[in-house]
C-alpha cells in the first residue's frame, strides 16, 4: 500500500472509532480518544502527517500495532477496517 493510502485509511479509521481530531502541527495530526476508551485525559494519539518523511514507514509501523493493541478487531494489515 501507498503511504498516503494508510495515512488516510487511518484517519477514516480513528474517526469512524470517534477520536477527535484536535490538533495539527507541521509533524503530526493529533487525536483524541473517546472517553469510552477510558483514557486519561492527557493521552494523545500522533500520527505522523508527512507520507514523505524518512521515518514515516517505521513511525507509522508503531502507530499501527498501538491501534492494534487498542482495537483488537482491526485488520491493520490489509483493510484498517474493523472485523466486525
Amino acid at each position: 500500500m501507498k503511504s498516503k493510502k494508510i495515512y488516510n485509511k487511518i484517519i477514516k479509521f480513528l474517526l469512524k472509532k470517534h477520536w477527535a481530531h484536535i490538533a495539527i502541527t507541521d509533524k503530526y495530526d493529533i487525536y483524541a480518544p473517546p472517553a469510552a476508551l477510558g483514557f486519561s485525559k492527557e493521552y494523545k494519539f500522533y500520527l505522523l502527517n508527512n507520507t514523505n518523511d524518512k521515518f514515516y514507514s517505521k513511525n507509522i509501523e508503531t502507530q499501527i500495532k498501538i491501534l492494534n493493541d487498542i482495537y483488537p478487531d482491526m485488520n491493520y494489515t490489509d483493510t484498517l477496517e474493523c472485523k466486525k
